[in-house]
């Protein structure tokens, strides 16, 4: 909900009157000006110990990165910009470089897409539309500072188009390593405004700002920490979940420090007494949903909690709890047909 004095100024500014965007800003640039970056190779330019030209890195990368990608089949993306050039806006998510470009953060498909028309519009064996030659020279493009809190930029992220390839997660798994160093979150109330109220975009923040949590704790590599973020998107949707691990939306936090540390057991791997592995007893939605199951049954969260039993151990209390209650009510029943039989005998 706006505030009275953002309500006072849209009506003194008009009914179109833009609303302040504290993290994120909306703007156009020239495709030629947008860094294909994916693999974060970038990131070398300002890392003083290794011996690189950083105008060298500058100039080449991104050459070399539009190439790669180039060779993917984007026909079906380039013809559905060409009929349709406003399936680019919102997609293209950059962070700017110091020479007045942008480095790609999200939308790679799409700019790569429009840099083939701009560089090889004969592909197309048409002219290009004129609104396709106006996108190419302004391209919308939502911009973040380098410093944006990274939980923030995560959940702007749309789905990846191919995640086989570690080489395109460069510029995600280096938002996750900032996110291990913490320390650059931003007010709730930033974040709404910057997601247009959207809940759906508060709970993502909460998950990345949950893994970050998670990480000042157990450092894992991005590709691990990646893994572990759709279980806690899951854990926090769930009321029982977020009760027991008593979770501040203010603070964006867990507060139970006893209750977190069962948790991550539950999220980690172990070793048996043998120095065998031990997988994480949750590594599905499926598994999550079973530790709600588990939470909800006292004897159950008991021998999870104070007696470190494992998930599926802690499942069985919960299944042989509900076949003793199953037992209880069919005895119940038995008794109670028994009862009507004495009392109703000779009648019928």
């Amino acid at each position: 909900m706006l505030s009275s004095s953002t309500q006072g100024d849209r009506k003194r500014g008009g009914a179109h009157a833009p609303v302040r965007n504290p993290l994120v800003e909306e703007t156009t640039s020239p495709v030629r000006a947008l860094v294909l970056d994916p693999g974060d190779e970038l990131a070398a330019v300002d890392n003083t110990a290794l011996d690189t030209d950083p105008g060298f890195l500058l100039a080449f990368v991104p050459i070399r990165s539009f190439q790669r990608l180039a060779e993917a089949d984007l026909g079906a993306l380039t013809a559905s910009i060409v009929r349709n050039p406003s399936v680019v806006d919102g997609h293209i998510l950059a962070r700017p470089l110091d020479d007045g470009r942008f480095v790609v953060i999200d939308g790679i498909w799409h700019v790569t897409a429009l840099k083939k028309l701009a560089e090889q519009p004969d592909e197309l064996g048409v002219d290009l539309p004129d609104d396709v030659r106006r996108l190419i020279d302004a391209c919308p493009i939502r911009v973040v500072a380098a410093d944006t809190d990274p939980a923030f930029v995560l959940s702007l992220l749309g789905n990846q188009r191919d995640d086989s390839d570690p080489w395109l997660l460069g510029q995600r798994d280096r938002l996750l390593r900032q996110l291990a160093h913490g320390g650059r979150s931003r007010s709730t109330y930033d974040v709404a405004i910057s997601t247009g109220g959207s809940r759906a975009a508060m709970r993502k923040y909460h998950a990345y700002r949950s893994l970050e949590q998670f990480l000042q704790y157990h450092p894992v590599s991005p590709d691990h920490a990646a893994s572990i973020f759709p279980l806690l998107h899951v854990a926090l949707a769930r009321t029982v979940v977020r009760t027991w691990l008593d979770w501040d939306d203010h603070l964006c936090a867990f507060l139970d420090d006893t209750a977190l540390e069962v948790f991550y057991r539950l999220l980690l791997p172990d070793v048996d007494v043998d120095g065998s592995y031990l997988p994480p007893c949750i590594s599905s939605v499926e598994e999550m949903v079973h530790l709600c199951d588990v939470l909800e049954n006292p004897a159950a969260k008991r021998a999870l909690v104070e007696q470190h039993a494992t998930l599926a151990e802690a499942v069985r209390v919960v299944e042989d709890g509900d076949r003793d209650v199953w037992v209880d009510r069919l005895g119940d029943a038995i008794s109670s047909m028994r009862w009507d039989q004495q009392r109703f005998r000779g009648r019928f």
